[in-house]
């Protein structure tokens, strides 16, 4: 699942190279059955080598994209659950 999500990512048009970065995180983190993920800001800033805080406001701009949702909260640091790409080619997820 993730290889199809990481291959869905690489074709998607109109992203930043941040918007692009952060996705491929969310793809390499996703759960194969529950098509979920959850890293924390601090495992996507490490992994993407940018801020948390820039990290957050990329995250919030794909919300508003419609490229990630927010689904809740896992675990006992409250981490988001990221659910679902709708508008990537093919509703892989």
């Amino acid at each position: 699942m993730a290889g199809m999500l990481t291959e869905a990512v690489a074709r998607l048009e109109n992203l930043t190279p941040h918007e692009r970065t952060v996705l491929l995180v969310l793809a390499d983190h996703a759960n194969i059955n529950s098509k979920r993920c959850w890293p924390g800001i601090k495992r996507i800033a490490e992994r993407s080598g940018m801020s948390d805080r820039h990290v957050s406001r990329i995250l919030n701009i794909l919300q508003k994209r419609a490229l990630i949702s927010v689904v809740g909260k896992q675990g006992k640091a409250g981490t988001n659950v990221y659910l679902g790409f709708p508008r990537f080619p093919g509703h892989i997820w």
